[in-house]
């Protein structure tokens, strides 16, 4: 049945189906395209640990430490996951992304029991920032999109389609990684593409220490004897950069929040997981009655489970007694990140109740 208009030419529907099958053409090789960048994207950012760190050890499942911190930068930066090592003898592995929600945590964690062996301890930031409803913390989904080729979790989570995976390939990997963002990425590829061509086997493993290969999320932060915290600032420079809550502002616990926290013990339980929610100390004001219900919040997910652990440090005297311990109210620097490491030791070596 020919279904061609008998007003168009021979040579006019001849012109017409070689300018669709050129169409059709260009879209398969731009759908080929995109996939195989994404794929090539994903294999360079799972052997990269250079550059990718925890995130990459994780999709891998190459993570085995004892003790695993869940949080954003007030725990990345905060808390030397090497120096726990070295005291306690048990083997700690530091995934804190900077900026990350407590949704993206528990994202994380579930994503972590995918693949990785079930630790015996997982700290998880407990920060009232992670409660309030006007927080700033986010779900940062541009640094996970390579990985949704792996993980259906991941997958499932992003729903990407193919546009979306071109688009992280052209914009949204601006976000990605050290502050490298496009070029990072494509450095980590070009590296990838010349180990296979060489025919090398990946030389990527997890290191000895969980600090040594932790997510390096803000490239302005100095690397100090192999870990990631903050070198020390002198006091006139902290001055400058105190940050308090405004207390004109309105500070809700959200609802939402509150239930995720209550996932999180649930699927702590589950496994057989010691859960440490870590509140980490602030250098700045914070309304009272706000701040009493969020310690009442822990405090109470810590009497009703026995797994369940709440050490608050918010208001620790020998932090908050020295401004040169900080680099603005809420990240500790080189020096105020040994003592915090040091009381965090210290409760771990204390048999718990």
């Amino acid at each position: 049945m020919n279904l061609r208009l008998s007003y168009i030419s021979n040579s006019e529907y001849g012109d017409i189906k070689k300018f669709l099958t050129k169409l059709l053409m260009l879209a398969l090789l731009i759908f080929v395209l995109d996939k195989a960048l994404a794929f090539w994207a994903t294999q360079a950012v799972l052997q990269d640990t250079q550059i990718f760190g925890s995130l990459s050890l994780l999709y891998r499942g190459a993570v085995e430490q004892q003790i695993v911190l869940f949080g954003s930068s007030k725990t990345h930066v905060n808390i030397d996951a090497e120096a726990i090592e070295q005291t306690t003898g048990v083997t700690c592995y530091n995934l804190a992304i900077g900026n990350a929600s407590i949704d993206m945590c528990e994202f994380l964690f579930e994503e972590f029991l995918i693949k990785n062996k079930r630790p015996e301890i997982v700290f998880m930031e407990a920060d009232f920032v992670h409660l309030d409803v006007n927080s700033s913390l986010t779900f940062r989904s541009e640094l996970l999109a390579p990985f949704s080729n792996v993980s259906t979790h991941t997958a499932n989570r992003l729903n990407p389609t193919s546009a979306d995976q071109l688009a992280f390939w052209l914009f949204r990997c601006k976000n990605f990684s050290a502050g490298g963002g496009i070029g990072a990425l494509s450095r980590s590829m070009f590296r990838y593409a010349l180990h296979i061509f060489r025919g090398g086997e990946s030389d990527a493993t997890a290191p000895q220490s969980g600090a040594a290969a932790g997510y390096q999320d803000n490239h302005q932060w100095r690397s100090v004897n192999g870990s990631h915290l903050l070198a020390p600032l002198g006091r006139e420079m902290i001055r400058e950069k105190f940050w308090r809550i405004d207390k004109g502002g309105e500070n809700r616990i959200s609802p939402q929040r509150q239930e995720i926290y209550l996932r999180i013990v649930k699927l702590t339980k589950a496994e057989g997981i010691q859960l440490v929610l870590y509140g980490p100390p602030f250098f700045g004001e914070l309304d009272a009655p706000f701040a009493q219900e969020v310690d009442q919040f822990f405090s109470q997910l810590a009497e009703q489970n026995e797994h369940v652990h709440y050490w608050s440090f918010r208001e620790a005297p020998d932090l908050l007694s020295d401004a040169n311990l900080w680099t603005d109210a809420v990240h500790l620097n080189w020096n105020g990140a040994k003592i915090l490491t040091q009381k965090i030791i210290k409760k771990l070596e204390t048999p718990q109740d």
